[in-house]
């Protein structure tokens, strides 16, 4: 983070694979939220969900996701996901919030059409890798309640504390920014410091 052309605030992150790339962009970061849960893309339930409910109908059963179909509840263990007849456009799957949550604990919004944001991960220690281009497109945060303490900074009664308790409170909660942040998604090599 820069405010007035000084850092502020660094950390390590991860981003996308290099077939799965983090797209260059520019954006507004607009909202938080607190144990978010987690809608599944279609790319995923295509390439990874159904293939492994192939291999084992039940292994999302204790998972703590919800399936449907046609916005219908269904059961995957009860669908023969070998059949030609699965569609994944019609397949909706969430993932509750909490700790083992693909998001994490939170997640950092700047409304696009990619649907990329910046959230918390529960495999923390893949940020202990030199190599870290391991996300499906979104960009993973090492320390995000750090990096919400700092945006609502400027918010009465968001101390450290309450982003914890919000964080850890297996209840999604929604915080308006009141100070839109502008967001740089690039990539860069090397650059070159203020020393030169």
């Amino acid at each position: 983070i820069y405010e007035n052309h000084d850092l502020e605030l660094e950390m390590k992150v991860i981003v996308g694979t290099p077939n799965k790339a983090t797209p260059v962009f520019n954006d507004e970061m607009e909202y938080i939220v607190f144990c978010p849960t987690w809608t599944v893309p279609t790319s995923i339930i295509r390439e990874e969900i159904i293939p492994r409910l192939k291999e084992d109908p039940e292994y999302y059963s204790k998972r703590s996701y919800s399936f449907f179909k046609n916005d219908v509840a269904i059961d995957p263990a009860s669908i023969s996901w070998n059949s030609e007849a699965i569609n994944p456009y019609q397949l909706r799957i969430v993932q509750d919030s909490g700790p083992q949550n693909s998001l994490g604990l939170v997640k950092f919004v700047m409304p696009n059409n990619m649907s990329v944001y910046l959230h918390d991960t529960p495999n923390h220690r893949l940020f202990s890798k030199e190599y870290r281009a391991l996300s499906h497109g979104c960009v993973r945060l090492d320390e995000p309640a750090r990096f919400a303490a700092y945006l609502l900074r400027d918010q009465s009664g968001w101390s450290p504390e309450r982003i914890s308790k919000a964080m850890h409170s297996n209840k999604q909660g929604t915080v308006l920014l009141k100070k839109h942040y502008d967001v740089h998604l690039e990539y860069r090599t090397s650059w070159v410091d203020d020393a030169g």
